[in-house]
C-alpha cells in the first residue's frame, strides 16, 4: 500500500465525536485504603512472563496497557496475561505521539488495538493510557465515544530512561510520592524494574501497602 492509499484509507475513516468531553483523566484515586496499583505499558513483551513469575510468588495482580502490535507478535504471553487475572487496558497500537497524528490515525490507532486485543483474547478492554501520558482533545473525545477510560499515573520511576539506574527505580517508588491511590507507572520490558521490584513490594509492603489492578 503506497502512502497515498494510506491517507485515502484514513480519509474515509468515520471519526466518532461527542457533543462535550465530560471524562476526566485518572492520575490517582482517592481512597483511605492502603491500595497501590502497579502498571505496565509497551506489552506484551520477551520479558512479561518473568514479571508474570515474580507477581505469581508475591501474589499481586498488576495492570498491563497493551500495544496492538505487541499483542500481534505475542498472543501467547497476552492470554497468559489475562487467565492469571491481571488486568489489561489499551495503549495504542505502535506508542505514536498523538499530537504529531491525523485524527483519523489516532481513531485508528485506538480502534485497531481494541480489534486486535478482543480478536486474540476475548476481553474488551475499558482502559486507555496514551503513549507518553500525552492527550490531545482529539483523543479525548474519542475515548469517550469508545467508552474508554483515560488513565495516567501520579507515579513514574522512569524506567524509560538510559541513565536510570535499579537503585534510582527503587528510591522513586518507594518516596513519599507513593500514597494510598497511587497509579504507578513502569514497563514491562525493563529488565531494571523487574529486579527493583522486590524490593519495592517488600518496601511497600512494610509500610502497610497492598497491590491492586487499577479497576479495584
Amino acid at each position: 500500500m503506497t502512502p497515498t492509499d494510506i491517507a485515502s484509507e484514513n480519509a474515509s475513516i468515520d471519526i466518532p465525536s461527542v457533543d462535550k468531553v465530560t471524562i476526566q483523566r485518572i492520575k490517582s484515586v482517592k481512597t483511605n485504603q492502603p491500595l497501590i496499583a502497579l502498571t505496565f505499558d509497551d506489552g506484551p513483551t520477551d520479558l512479561t512472563p518473568e514479571y508474570l513469575k515474580l507477581f505469581e510468588q508475591e501474589s499481586i495482580k498488576a495492570t498491563f496497557f497493551w500495544k496492538g502490535n505487541a499483542v500481534r507478535s505475542r498472543p501467547e504471553i497476552a492470554r497468559r496475561i489475562l487467565s492469571e487475572g491481571h488486568e489489561v487496558g489499551n495503549h495504542s497500537y505502535n506508542h505514536p505521539r498523538f499530537n504529531q497524528i491525523s485524527d483519523s490515525e489516532a481513531y485508528k490507532q485506538v480502534a485497531d488495538t481494541q480489534r486486535i486485543i478482543e480478536e486474540t483474547t476475548g476481553f474488551t478492554p475499558t482502559l486507555f493510557r496514551a503513549p507518553y501520558i500525552l492527550y490531545t482533545p482529539k483523543l479525548m473525545e474519542i475515548l469517550q465515544a469508545t467508552k474508554l477510560q483515560p488513565i495516567d499515573c501520579s507515579v513514574g520511576v522512569s524506567d524509560w530512561h538510559a541513565d536510570t539506574t535499579v537503585e534510582l527505580i527503587i528510591q522513586r517508588a518507594t518516596s513519599e510520592k507513593t500514597q494510598a491511590g497511587t497509579i504507578m507507572l513502569m514497563h514491562d520490558w525493563s529488565p531494571k524494574s523487574l529486579e527493583a521490584l522486590p524490593t519495592i513490594i517488600a518496601d511497600l509492603r512494610a509500610k502497610g501497602y497492598r497491590f491492586v489492578t487499577v479497576s479495584e
